[in-house]
Order: C-alpha cells, then sequence, then structure tokens
C-alpha cells in the first residue's frame, strides 16, 4: 500500500464544508482504489497570546486535531500566526507546526 501525504490549507470540515472541495474529490477518488493509505494535513492558525481580548482566529478553536472523514485521516495542526502578519512568517511557522506530523507519518509520496 503506497502511503500519500497531501498539504492543503483548504479541505472540508464541520466548520467549513465547501472550504477544498476538489482536494477531497482527488483524495475520496484514490482512497477508492484500495491500494493507497491517504493522510491530508491541513494546518490552521492560531495566535494564543490574545484570545483573552481579541481572538480573530476563534471560530478554528472548536476544530479537533484529527479526524477520520471517508476512511482518509485529517490532521488538522495548529500554527503560530500574528493577526494581519507577513506571509513569509505564516509559511515559517506552517512550516514548524507540519514537520513532526511528516516525520510520524513517513509518507512515499
Amino acid at each position: 500500500m503506497i502511503k500519500i501525504l497531501t498539504v492543503s490549507k483548504q479541505y472540508p470540515s464541520d466548520l467549513l464544508p465547501h472550504n477544498g472541495f476538489a482536494i477531497s474529490r482527488i483524495a475520496e477518488e484514490l482512497f477508492k482504489t484500495g491500494s493507497i493509505n491517504q493522510n491530508i494535513i491541513v494546518p490552521y492558525p492560531e495566535f494564543p497570546y490574545l484570545k483573552k481580548f481579541y481572538n480573530a482566529y476563534e471560530r478554528f478553536d472548536d476544530q479537533p486535531k484529527e479526524f477520520d472523514h471517508n476512511g482518509i485521516k485529517i490532521h488538522l495542526p495548529r500554527y503560530f500566526c500574528f493577526p494581519g502578519g507577513y506571509f513569509t512568517e505564516r509559511s515559517a511557522s506552517m512550516a514548524r507546526a507540519i514537520e513532526p506530523l511528516i516525520s510520524t507519518i513517513n509518507p512515499d509520496i
């Protein structure tokens, strides 16, 4: 069985059911073949220091850290993100949040 890891900024969830519809369809079709173990990482922003006063990302607080969607394992790591921050800062923070999952999953592709 081939282990495939997909990293995407969008994927359907209870919070955002229409987010990343195309990616979910591709993942489901690959899963149907029966020869692919699919894992998807969807990082979500978090800014914990000002939660008491200002929580721009509070809608993401109730998201689980991972869930199963039609047999596909979805991981939702949180990454540090200052509201209105630069894209380069977000990318580096996102990479730090994703890195431990990649080594745990150990994908083929």
